[in-house]
């Protein structure tokens, strides 16, 4: 369904968000709020643009967060340019920052300062229902003016051109899984198939219309004849494109077809080479200006002419209107040139309104009519719509969840070399969904989407090469996948590469480089991509050190709903790094962590708790959150634990429980479990005395720098229980903890000088 206001807030501000989503939905006020409305698998930046972009108002949350968010003020920036009411809903009494002030002097705002917020609610419900009443009034009065401006003749248009942290290191799911094919077009492009919405100035068609008329009439006999020839490269092609008539795909020899037949002069090529060249579909350098230039030349040949009574031309002047290539943007008209093709039966065109159906694109969102279309394409042989409909069925939307269903269409389009389903399938074979787990037949799938340059896989299948999953371990192979993805711009690829070129796996180490990758992939809104940038200001590692500009990364990624940004955002706050200290802040980041499950910050909300830090103490609480994170492998909450069941705090007194849980810690490499462990089989506690161990224990944990068993090792060796007595190598380690400011460290060098 359709949604008219666009709720645009901070994270930290979201239960005040969803209470006002939930007041205006009460009064039958449709909203699109992140996270809730953004599509699995589809690109969060993407998902905003097009939200906005269909929204009547924005209702801004205010605040200090919102105020200092870069994220905040793309949407803002967004809103404006698309002439949206912008309504401020101010919950803190802050002034906007110079950037935001320049779009929000002038719309509307409603204070909310003031309890109770459910007023508050009240009064913005109010405002919001009379701003979008005065749209639908707008809209009427421009309806008749509209039409009339549609009315006029090709001949009078004119044609011109218009103007504790650490990095993510990957997505658990893979790279395009969750991509619906090309809308319009072969699935196997290089780019994902989520149509980018870039509002466009108008443009309007224009021709010679008598001269036209005059080569008719001189050249008449010679010109059907061209043009029958064209129209038979023009159908060759499409075949090739779609896998029809069980034609194999072939994009290449496609692209070959279509520059026949367009060099003939035919529209409907020339539509199709506007929007592959847009895309870099086939073979063709994506090269915007240059699917202008084809645009313009479809229309100038009488694509809109055709379109009245030919379905090939119908469906090809809805791309157009869909993309605004040669023409402003325009999704109901693109879906009204669809439905005309669509009734006609013709399968292209019904797999392009069914993916109008399922996104919400000119059409109400309607998964059922998405899946019925689908099915009708899909009979028809259509590769596109079988993948379309293989996804549906993964997902469960508009039809009952069935991965047998799914994987018996995506078997159906891979087997005619749809690159988009070899890539989904693979993905099934992977994980063991719908068939039996098989690596070697998800190598080989993701290897055939692969060589048709289809992006996502080539990342899929590096992957599996870093990982060595099916195929031997081979970084290098990884980062050469990785790079050849990276090059059509696939942001999930410069993520994995970056992270390569971070830690010189597969490739020399290249920081620099890694920070280069992390920045495009962070300009398509990746998370992960803004968490790893982030930590790299935060650490000055391939860039200046900058902890604002940290800050800033993780919480934009943090806003996406990342749970180690919001991790390591926590982290700053608790710690006053970058930005202004707030333990309540930091808390409330690890909570939101906590949520979804991520280790380590489980192990630092446990810690907040067990020191009542930016929390009311709660040692009960902080064994429950150490156990969770614990039961995952993390081995400072193994330890953690181990000293609560130690000192039965939070849980009963317990030292075999709490031994085992220091061995885990130690054995994961745990630097002061490794200590404590010493010092138990130094006293003989919970273990049996070993003072062999104890030395063994104290050296693994010093290797790592840590201070107490420094002390504790150089004791055995001054006193030569557990190793040979060494004064010289006691006096050793005592000053390497010296260094670090311990004490006893300090105080035992001055007994052993007699000082």
């Amino acid at each position: 369904m359709a949604h008219e206001a666009f709720i645009s807030h901070s994270s930290l501000d979201k239960p005040v968000a969803d209470a006002v989503c939930a007041a205006l939905e009460r009064i039958t006020i449709r909203c699109w709020i992140a996270p809730r409305d953004v599509q699995p698998g589809r690109s969060f930046a993407g998902e905003i643009t097009r939200a906005i972009q269909h929204s009547k108002v924005m209702v801004l949350i205010f605040s200090a967060h919102s105020n200092t968010s870069e994220q905040i003020l793309r949407e803002v920036q967004l809103a404006a340019n698309s002439h949206l009411h912008i309504v401020q809903f101010r919950i803190e009494n802050v002034l906007p920052n110079e950037d935001l002030e320049y779009y929000l002097s002038a719309p509307h705002w409603l204070d909310a300062l003031s309890p109770p917020l459910e007023k508050n609610l009240q009064r913005l419900g109010a405002s919001v229902k009379a701003l979008l009443q005065m749209e639908d009034e707008d809209v009427s009065k421009r309806a008749s003016s509209v039409d009339s401006a549609t009315q006029k003749s090709q001949s009078d248009r004119l044609a011109t051109t218009s103007a504790t942290i650490a990095p993510a290191t990957s997505n658990e799911t893979p790279s395009g899984f969750t991509r619906i094919a090309s809308l319009f077009d072969a699935v196997g492009t290089k780019a994902a198939a989520i149509w980018k919405r870039n509002r466009r100035t108008r443009i309007v068609v224009g021709g010679a219309v008598l001269l036209l008329l005059t080569l008719v009439v001189v050249t008449g006999t010679f010109h059907r004849s061209t043009k029958s020839s064209a129209e038979k490269d023009y159908a060759e092609a499409t075949k090739l494109a779609a896998g029809l008539g069980e034609t194999r795909i072939n994009l290449p020899k496609a692209v070959e077809f279509l520059q026949r037949a367009a060099a003939k002069n035919l529209p409907e090529a020339e539509a199709r080479l506007a929007y592959w060249s847009s895309r870099g579909i086939g073979g063709l350098a994506k090269d915007n200006i240059k699917a202008e230039q084809w645009a313009k030349k479809a229309l100038e040949h009488g694509l809109t002419t055709k379109a009245a009574n030919k379905v090939e031309a119908q469906t090809e002047l809805a791309v157009l209107y869909e993309n605004g290539l040669g023409v402003a943007k325009d999704e109901t008209k693109a879906a009204e040139l669809a439905h005309k093709a669509a009734d006609r039966g013709d399968a292209r065109a019904q797999n392009a309104l069914g993916s109008l159906y399922q996104n919400g694109l000119g059409v109400p969102k309607d998964f059922g009519k998405a899946a019925d279309l689908y099915q009708k394409s899909a009979n028809q042989g259509y590769a596109d719509a079988q993948n379309n409909l293989g996804w549906l069925y993964y997902s469960g939307q508009g039809v009952t969840k069935n991965l047998g269903k799914a994987v018996e269409y995506y078997q159906t389009a891979a087997n005619q070399g749809n690159a988009t389903a070899q890539n989904h399938l693979a993905w099934l074979y992977q994980n063991g969904l719908g068939v039996t787990k098989d690596l070697a037949k998800a190598v080989d799938l993701f290897q055939k989407a692969a060589e048709q340059s289809n992006a996502a896989a080539q990342t899929n299948l590096g992957w599996l090469y870093q990982r060595g999953e099916g195929v031997p371990k081979d970084l290098g192979k990884a980062a050469e996948l990785y790079q050849r993805s990276a090059n059509q711009g696939y942001a999930d690829a410069q993520l994995h590469l970056g992270w390569l070129y971070q830690y010189g796996q597969g490739v020399p180490k290249d920081v620099g480089k890694a920070a280069d990758l992390y920045q495009k992939a962070t300009n398509q809104g990746n998370a992960a991509a803004q968490n790893n940038l982030g930590w790299l200001y935060q650490n000055g590692e391939g860039v200046p050190k900058d902890l604002g500009k940290a800050a800033e990364l993780y919480r934009q990624a943090t806003d996406q709903g990342l749970a180690i940004s919001q991790n390591n955002l926590g982290w700053l706050y608790q710690n006053g790094i970058g930005v202004s200290k707030d333990l309540g802040k930091a808390a409330e980041l690890y909570r939101q962590a906590t949520d979804q499950g991520l280790a380590i910050s489980q192990n630092n909300l446990g810690w907040l708790y067990q020191n009542g830090i930016g929390v009311s103490k709660d040692l009960g609480k902080a064994a429950e959150l150490y156990q969770k994170a614990a039961k995952q492998g993390y081995a400072e909450a193994e330890k953690n634990l181990g000293f609560l069941y130690y000192y039965g705090q939070g849980v009963p007194k317990d030292l075999d429980k709490a031994t085992g849980l220091f061995q885990k810690a130690a054995d994961g490499g745990t630097a002061s479990a490794q200590n404590e462990l010493g010092r138990l089989y130094q006293i003989g506690e919970g273990v049996s005395k070993d003072l062999g161990k104890a030395a063994e224990l104290y050296q693994k944990s010093a290797n790592q720098g840590n201070a107490n068993a420094e002390v504790n090792l150089g004791m055995l060796y001054e006193s030569g229980q557990g190793v040979t007595k060494d004064l010289a190598k006691a006096t050793e380690l005592y000053q390497k903890a010296a260094s670090q400011g311990n004490q006893t460290a300090i105080a035992n060098l001055k007994r052993i000088s007699g000082h």
